[in-house]
């Protein structure tokens, strides 16, 4: 029933929040009682959430949540930190290079020449 629990929990979350293109990485660690969803599936064009749960005993409660963001210190904007699930810990930082920058927590698609 837990299990059950989790994945509604984590389908209603994904939905209300505007489902982006593909699908949600699920990582689950029984030995820590973690369930862990990355909403945007490491996506850099899209900004997403991921999502950390403790699923220990009967309640299955949000633990933390963690939003992509662009990077700063980074004086060009070009950096994207991509958050996404790790399989010890929950949550996993990773820098990925935006060729036409960074806005919102997402890669630009194209350049936007004297828009800034």
């Amino acid at each position: 029933i837990s299990i059950v629990l989790i994945l509604i929990a984590g389908l209603l979350f994904y939905f209300l929040k505007g489902a982006p293109a593909g699908k949600a990485v699920e990582v689950r660690n029984e030995l820590t009682g973690r369930y862990c969803v990355d909403l945007d599936a490491e996506n850099a064009d899209i900004s997403g959430s991921t999502n950390l749960y403790d699923i220990t005993g009967t309640s299955n409660r949000l633990i933390s949540n963690k939003e992509d963001y662009c990077d700063s210190t980074d004086p060009f904007l070009r950096t994207l930190i991509e958050v996404s699930c790790n399989q010890q810990e929950g949550f996993l930082e990773t820098r990925v290079d935006c060729d036409f920058g960074c806005e919102n927590g997402a890669c630009l698609r194209k350049p936007t020449y004297g828009q800034r």
